[in-house]
């Protein structure tokens, strides 16, 4: 994305460090122009140290049902 308007952190670090969110925040207003940032919102995700987790499952849901993954599937059903 070149212009979010919220950046969710998640993960045990965040979840846990208030600090660290400080320090993120911080720099992302240091390196960027006021304007890429005026609107955005910086949040701890809710999930906290189940982000990566909850991540993976929905890519690999994703994956799996995925419109090329369904077809292949029913090809591979329809030629045996």
């Amino acid at each position: 994305l070149l212009n979010p308007a919220v950046l969710v952190l998640g993960g045990l670090i965040p979840a846990t460090s208030p600090p660290f969110v400080a320090a993120v925040r911080e720099t992302i207003f240091q390196r960027t122009v006021p304007l890429a940032t005026r609107e955005l919102t910086i949040a701890v995700s809710a999930l906290g140290e189940r982000a990566a987790v909850q991540g993976a499952r929905h890519l690999v849901i994703d994956q799996t049902f995925s419109a090329a993954a369904v077809d292949a599937r029913l090809a591979a059903v329809a030629s045996a």
